[in-house]
């Protein structure tokens, strides 16, 4: 998958040179409400989890973006879809961090919405899936506005509280 543009964003794989704002975004209070992971405790943390994403680009063409708004190239957060194995199944893990000035302005669902539609192609007969917190409002909002259907049948994850959505591609 190439880089993928809405009409307000610039959404393209995740590089190296993203590190410094990765971690700078995921050391924000406002980030993490519902991380369960928590901020990232150092930058040779952040750099890991970056590395892994990359290695998801190469093994599965997919994974996680950086996303910038188009007209000032402002520094959004990141937001994707990276191949996961749930229950014996392969799925497209959704997932999303963004800056706290951004949140609440409709850029996730426009983000993810594209991203979707990018994946359709190659990931047609996959579920996507995402995994929140049950008091995780606004991304469970965000799910269901793009379609997502909560399972509550597979909500035995090893931490109480998490739920999963699901959408057909």
């Amino acid at each position: 998958m190439d880089a993928v543009n809405t009409s307000r964003l610039s959404l393209r794989p995740v590089q190296l040179t993203d590190l410094e704002e990765l971690y700078a975004l995921s050391r924000m209070p406002e980030v993490n409400l519902f991380n369960p992971s928590g901020p990232d405790r150092s930058i040779d943390e952040a750099r890991e989890r970056l590395e892994d994403w990359l290695r998801d680009w190469e093994t599965d063409g997919i994974g996680y973006c950086t996303a910038r708004m188009l007209e000032s190239d402002a520094y959004v957060g990141y937001v994707g879809l990276a191949a996961r194995t749930f229950r014996d199944e392969r799925v497209l893990n959704l997932a999303y961090r963004i800056r706290p000035e951004f949140q609440g302005s409709g850029l996730v669902t426009e983000a993810c919405r594209a991203l979707i539609e990018a994946a359709r192609p190659r990931w047609s007969g996959h579920r996507i899936r995402v995994l929140t917190k049950q008091d995780n409002t606004p991304s469970i909002a965000v799910a269901t506005r793009l379609g997502f259907t909560h399972a509550p049948d597979l909500d035995d994850t090893p931490d109480p509280g998490d739920i999963n959505l699901f959408l057909d591609l």
